[in-house]
């Protein structure tokens, strides 16, 4: 199991978890719900009762063995499950929490839709970094938790660990934001930033894929998909009617499109692919920015700026992809539900300084130069 029960206090019941996806992102939750300094304030332990990838589902009531389903998953590249019906699975095993960290297919928005829709009709919260669907359903799933009271978290769809999300959701609700600019996908800006230092496309590509910064196809990243969902969720958030990722307009990264941006730029200015949140648009260009400036930035490192009416522009920045940033903002959203902080006098100090992002104000009249300028 998870963690040892003689840890626990006296009468209080472990916190029943479903691992749904076990690439990456998954196996690295797995890993940090396995560290000793892992747990709850209120020292109740977590118990993992299902894990699911693409072979099917293992569950135990009395607890899964992480360890050993790791040393499977990566001996095998499988866990050896077997298919169920989600739905089914939540009335029997009826877990606190699922986490949905598995990877939908692009074309329907599925399995994560089907098991974050079953688990909240269930009456179950719901952790997700899955940004398929909630660039595509994101209203419906929301109101369906609402109608169900249950929680629907989603922090690491847009920035990985950086908490833009969850700002613009909960301290900037009454500041009136009016935009919202950001390098919002790590992976192509890890490759802009490799070109930059003098890289080839392709070693800056396979480079990427080493770090576990993208997968074996990279054209989710490149294209511009991945950025358009992000604007999608930024967009459906702030402001209305809502759109859906098709509406976004984006131009991709590929090696003759940014050999055409370079010309465009001087000895003082580099590449970045933008993504631009405005309430009538949503768009990702690639744009001259300034060396040295804010939009100058490193690796897969993410950055927004947030303009509003009433507090400013304010600047969020961090690590904004790869498997232990991500599993990180996971975790984040997972110790910040409702449900958990009612029954353990949470305070902010709870949180691992893992959790931590780099944030980042400037008053209105300190606003640095748009892009380009």
């Amino acid at each position: 199991m998870t963690k040892p029960l003689a840890s626990l206090p006296t009468g209080v019941e472990p916190l029943r978890l479903a691992l749904v996806g076990f690439g990456s992102v998954g196996q690295e939750v797995a890993r940090r719900l396995l560290e000793p300094n892992f747990a709850l304030p209120d020292r109740r332990s977590c118990r993992v009762v299902a894990v699911a990838d693409s072979s099917g589902w293992i569950i135990n009531d009395r607890g899964i063995d992480l360890a050993g389903t790791l040393y499977a998953k990566l001996a095998t590249g499988s866990i050896g499950g077997v298919p169920r019906d989600a739905s089914g699975l939540w009335r029997t095993l009826r877990p606190h929490v699922v986490i949905e960290v598995a990877r939908s297919d692009p074309r329907t928005a599925e399995p994560g839709t089907t098991i974050i829709s079953t688990a909240l009709e269930a009456g179950i919260d719901v952790v997700t970094s899955d940004k398929l669907p909630i660039a595509h359903h994101g209203h419906e799933l929301q109101g369906r938790a609402l109608l169900k009271g249950s929680e629907l978290r989603h922090s690491t769809t847009v920035g990985g660990i950086v908490p833009i999300l969850s700002a613009l959701k909960e301290h900037l609700r009454a500041a009136e934001v009016l935009r919202v600019d950001g390098i919002a996908n790590g992976t192509t800006q890890f490759v802009l930033d490799s070109l930059d230092h003098g890289s080839s496309f392709p070693a800056a590509l396979s480079e990427a894929r080493r770090q576990g910064l993208t997968e074996s196809d990279p054209s989710w990243d490149l294209s511009g998909f991945d950025s358009a969902l992000k604007g999608t969720i930024i967009h459906n958030l702030l402001f209305a009617p809502p759109i859906t990722p098709v509406q976004v307009e984006r131009e991709e990264v590929d090696p003759r499109r940014v050999e055409e941006a370079t010309r465009d730029c001087d000895s003082s200015h580099r590449v970045a692919a933008l993504l631009e949140v405005e309430p009538q648009s949503v768009r990702i260009r690639l744009c001259p920015v300034v060396r040295g400036g804010p939009w100058d930035v490193r690796e897969a490192t993410n950055v927004f700026r947030v303009e509003t009416r009433h507090a400013g522009t304010l600047w969020f920045r961090g690590a904004g992809a790869g498997p232990e940033a991500t599993a990180s903002g996971v975790l984040a959203d997972l110790l910040g539900l409702r449900c958990l902080q009612s029954s353990g006098g949470w305070t902010s100090t709870t949180v691992p300084a893992t959790f931590v992002a780099e944030t980042l104000h400037t008053s209105p009249k300190a606003v640095p130069p748009t892009p380009g300028a």
